[in-house]
């Protein structure tokens, strides 16, 4: 019997929070802010929708410091 379970695949993917759990913020400039830049935890669909969300690191912004 087929359950039709397929794997969410987000490398490189704007971080979609109905798909993705973000467990990571690393600091970088050379990807968009919001990508996905590792996954953590594979994720998985059945029929479609969502099984278990993979987690991810997510890109932002270098932080600002004060000086």
């Amino acid at each position: 019997k087929s359950f039709d379970v397929a794997p969410i695949e987000p490398m490189g993917e704007h971080f979609d929070p109905r798909l993705h759990e973000a467990v990571q913020l690393v600091e970088r400039t050379d990807v968009p802010t919001l990508s996905v830049v590792d996954v953590l935890r594979p994720g998985f669909l059945i029929g479609g929708a969502p099984l278990r969300a993979p987690w991810v690191s997510v890109s932002g912004m270098p932080l600002a410091t004060s000086t």
